[in-house]
């Protein structure tokens, strides 16, 4: 077992970044605990994100985060959130796939459209030149 909050000296907490964030992270939750802060969680993950402690990651998951910190988290819980990120990830891939094909389509249709009435212009013109029409 190894103590990593509140041991800032520690040569694997200079040599690991993320466990060095972590430990921060721990280390602002006690001491927000102590202070009687509302939402020491909250609080903690806030003072990293503008520490510029694991931020991105943070920033990212927070509410994850969150979750675990207080116990409410569990493999079947990361499951389901993995795989519902996964699933709007999907979807929101799948609805782009569509909107690229919806605008191919109705593209090729505009410029097929457009093909026709120039050949038919092009008949009518030559038929009305046939008649003596011009204009």
């Amino acid at each position: 077992m190894f103590k990593i909050v509140g041991n800032d000296d520690s040569e694997i907490l200079k040599k690991c970044a993320t466990l060095n964030g972590y430990a921060k992270l721990v280390e602002y939750v006690q001491e927000a605990k102590s202070n009687n802060i509302e939402n020491p969680l909250t609080y903690a993950i806030q003072r990293c994100i503008s520490e510029n402690v694991l931020a991105q990651y943070l920033t990212q998951n927070s509410k994850e985060v969150n979750n675990m910190l207080i116990g409410d988290y569990d493999y079947k819980t990361d499951i389901r959130v993995q795989r519902q990120e996964a699933y709007n990830e999907g979807i929101s891939q799948g609805a782009a796939l569509q909107k690229a094909e919806d605008e191919k389509y109705y593209s090729e249709l505009l410029h097929k459209h457009t093909a026709q009435k120039d050949a038919e212009n092009e008949r009518l013109k030559k038929l009305l030149k046939q008649n003596g029409i011009t204009f």
